[in-house]
Parts: structure tokens; sequence; C-alpha cells
């Protein structure tokens, strides 16, 4: 349980920190006016150092029927990076699409094939080489550079301007609908996941109070099992402390045989959570940093000892001549 907990927690740092320190670069994002006027368009293009990028809804074309997704065309000069599973920025080219591979896997295609597609609202179907494969932890979808969309006789008009600029004290500006900071934007989205934080808090909570229970029924069993051993030792001179050390450390040993088969199990329960209650709009895999895995650890370790210790101190209590005469 503890795993899982902190593996949920960790998942959620590492999807954001994916999202909006690795992917998403920018400070600023200008999503433009629908109608834009020309001279505005070039006038906010050459102020942010021609940084934009158009999206697309378009239909693919499949052997049974026509998928709705979305083209990215991205000329972003790196403030919007498309990576490999390695987190490593891919080099878009131009002569073809990058598909995200969760798309891909869906649509049942690779690199080397070639898809159909057309945009909604335009009945004219293009043939695109798949050039490569990204990751992309949401919106599944296609990027192509700008070179590429106007080389097969598509006309580029940015609908969204990046910029690194600061942009804090500007509240309009003219042609651009709504000013987005990456902070605000990030805040929101954390802002969303934010009952689900509560549920893994609350999870962390409910792991550490079961722990507490389980070990200490566990330990208590174990005890009464060995209140007959413990009057034996006794009675061959052992004294309470020493033999107090050695129910301690029977207990730590069993613990770390269930940290050893727990620990994999754990992390296999939340991969697999994450690959199956996750829409195919998501693409991220379940991670649980180094310190999760230490704190779960020493947790329960800790948890183990302690009621080991309470337990211990049972030991000078035990009544040798019924425990002795109870096993003969």
């Amino acid at each position: 349980l503890f795993i899982i907990a902190f593996g949920m927690y960790d998942t959620i740092n590492a999807y954001l920190r994916l999202e909006f320190k690795v992917i998403n670069t920018y400070k600023y994002k200008l999503n433009l006016i629908k109608e834009i006027d020309g001279d505005i368009y070039e006038k906010l293009v050459n102020d942010y150092d021609n940084i934009t990028s158009l999206s697309l809804p378009i239909e693919i074309k499949t052997r049974k029927d026509l998928v709705t997704n979305n083209i990215l065309v991205n000329d972003t000069n790196g403030l919007i990076k498309t990576i490999n599973s390695k987190e490593k920025t891919i080099k878009l080219k131009d002569d073809g699409i990058y598909m995200s591979r969760k798309l891909a896997s869906d649509l049942n295609k690779k690199v080397g094939d070639t898809i159909t597609w057309h945009i909604l609202g335009d009945d004219t179907y293009y043939e695109s080489k798949i050039i490569g494969l990204y990751m992309t932890p949401q919106n599944q979808n296609i990027t192509m550079t700008k070179t590429y969309y106007e080389s097969i006789g598509l006309t580029y008009k940015a609908d969204s301007i990046y910029t690194n600029k600061d942009l804090s004290k500007v509240k309009t500006i003219d042609g651009v609908g709504s000013i987005q900071s990456i902070n605000d934007i990030t805040k929101g989205v954390s802002s969303m996941i934010s009952t689900l934080v509560a549920m893994i808090t609350l999870m962390i909570v409910i792991a550490s109070i079961l722990g507490v229970v389980i070990i200490y029924n566990m330990s208590i069993l174990s005890f009464s099992e060995k209140n007959y051993q413990f009057s034996t030792l006794k009675v061959l001179g052992f004294d309470d402390q020493k033999i107090g050390k050695i129910f301690i450390k029977q207990n730590l040993w069993i613990s770390i045989l269930g940290v050893i088969l727990g620990v994999p199990v754990g992390r296999f329960i939340l991969m697999y959570i994450f690959n199956n209650a996750l829409s195919n709009e998501y693409d991220f895999r379940a991670y649980v940093s180094i310190t999760s895995y230490i704190i779960s650890v020493v947790l329960v370790l800790g948890l183990t000892t302690l009621v080991s210790i309470l337990l211990a101190r049972k030991i000078r209590k035990i009544d040798m001549v019924t425990s002795l005469k109870g096993n003969e």
C-alpha cells in the first residue's frame, strides 16, 4: 500500500514535470483570434520572433472508418519539444509526419507507413508518411513541421504564438484572444488533480493504520506461539532483555522478507492501475522514486520494530509454569 500510495504521488509529479518542464518550455502562450487582420498577424509574428504553432482537427482514413484527431504544426523553435520515450528531444524533419506512439498503436501503424487524412471542413485528402514516433503524456496526435505543411500545398497561418518575454503586466494585446501563462496552466492542472492528491494522502494514512494493525496482530500471534520457547529460554538462563532482542530480530527478518516480496508486487499493481485506468488520451508510465521506496521500507521496518519492542516488554510477565505445562 505504501508503494502504491507514494507511487501515485510520484507519478503525478512526474507527469507535471514532463508536461510543463520538459515539453512545454515557454513562459506565455498567445491565443490568436480566428478572424485576425493580416497586418496585425504579421506584426505579432514579427514582435514575438515568429515562434508559432497551428492546431487543426482532422480525420484519418482507416480500413473500417474515419478516426477524428488533430495535427499540431510545430514552428516553435524548440519551445514545444517533441520527445521520445527516454525524454530525449527529437529533431523534426520536413519529409513526413510524426505520430504519437499511443495513437500509432491504436491505429496499428509504424514508422514507414502512410496515412490518408483530411482537414475537417475540407474534402481534400493528403497522404503522409510516418517518419517518427514520439511520446506525449496527453493529447495523442500528429505533429509536422511548417515546411512539410506548406510542401503539401497548404497555407500556414498560426493560431498560437509563444514567447519567453515577460508579459506579467500585459492585460490585452490587439489580435490576441487570451494570454496564458505556463505557471497559470500548471496551477490549473494541479488544482484539477488536488482531489486525487487528497485521496492519495488519505491512502497513505490508511496504509499506516493498516500497517500498525497488521503488524501488531501478527506480532501478537507470533508472541503467543512463542511463549513456550521464551519460557524454555528463561529456564536455560537467558535474561528477558536477550530474549526480547531475539524476538525483535525474528520479526524484523519476517518484515524484510515481506518488503522484498511486497515492493515488486506494489509496483506491479501501480503500473496495472495506470495502464488500465487512464483513457487513450494519456500516455505516461507509473513512476516510483528512490525516496518513496526508502520511505516505504523505513516505515514498514520502523513500525515492526516499534511494535516488537512494545511486545518484548511482556516477556518478563510470562508465566513460565503455565506456558511449559500447556505444551506437555
